[in-house]
């Protein structure tokens, strides 16, 4: 994984006593998931299990029914293959800060995905702060894009025309995919809210109800890898006509960016569909 993935908010040294803390929040997938492969290997260094934290806020801009139905679809199945590969994950909810604060006050080191909107932004500088109090060891990573916007471009871009050639530039050297090395202090279970069925939860959750969940689309990364085979499989050769509004030949795999899928991920799978099928108009 390359360093410019890495921003180092607090050096301080790992304690001694504790889990190693990932909060899971931007990048609820485990392929990929670079902020997650590298809290494995802060915890293989320090021989300590690994924690992973999911905070449900219902108080979370422009949330509903239909985003939290996605995103806790996926989630359940995320949480049963953390517990497989030995990692205790657990869901909480409230408020990000006031749900993060007693975990962090008992771990050993804590990694972190990056965000982007404004109130992730100033969400994760309250949390840092808090972790710089504590003097805990402190990182944050980039998982969800190819190209890290730091390294793409030192200045405000205006258009997409000016950043498509930096992007270009930069992508072959971002595109290697990864996969995570074996945790070796497991303590694998799953701590969720969900005691019943899931819509008895979010019937019970005091979110906004008024926008209805997909009756088309699943979540979870099972359910993006799905999609992405559909695309390769009906949909790929058509793309040229993916903006006529009467075709369906989009990949539907937007949502699934933030819930399920990597770009990397889905951008190498392409490339060698891609390649394939001009091998075959070569031979034929």
């Amino acid at each position: 994984m390359q360093d410019s993935r890495f921003n180092l908010i607090n050096s301080a040294p790992y304690k001694l006593e504790g889990p190693v803390l990932y909060w899971l929040q931007h990048t609820q997938r485990i392929d990929q998931n670079y902020a997650l492969y590298k809290a494995i290997e802060i915890a293989n260094e320090l021989n300590k299990p690994l924690q992973v934290l999911f905070i449900l806020n219902p108080n979370y801009p422009e949330s509903n029914l239909r985003h939290f139905q996605f995103m806790l679809e996926g989630i359940e199945t995320l949480f049963n293959n953390l517990e497989k590969l030995g990692i205790e994950a657990m869901m909480v909810q409230g408020e990000f800060k006031d749900a993060l604060k007693p975990y962090l006050e008992k771990c050993s080191a804590f990694v972190s995905d990056k965000g982007y909107t404004r109130y992730l932004r100033e969400t994760k500088k309250a949390i840092y702060n808090l972790a710089q109090s504590l003097n805990l060891y402190t990182l944050e990573v980039e998982s969800d894009l190819i190209v890290p916007i730091e390294v793409a471009s030192e200045k405000l871009e205006y258009a997409a025309r000016t950043i498509r050639p930096k992007l270009l530039k930069q992508k072959e050297a971002y595109l290697e995919l990864f996969t995570p090395a074996e945790l070796k202090v497991k303590n694998g279970h799953n701590i969720t809210l969900i005691k019943t069925d899931l819509s008895q939860f979010l019937a019970d959750s005091p979110i906004d109800h008024s926008v209805k969940p997909s009756t088309q689309f699943k979540g979870g990364e099972a359910e993006a890898f799905k999609q992405l085979d559909l695309f390769l499989k009906e949909r790929l050769h058509h793309y040229q006509d993916a903006n006529d509004p009467t075709k369906t030949y989009n990949s539907y795999l937007s949502a699934y960016l933030h819930f399920g899928i990597s770009l990397k991920e889905i951008c190498s799978v392409v490339a060698k569909q891609i390649k394939s099928l001009k091998k075959v108009l070569r031979d034929t």
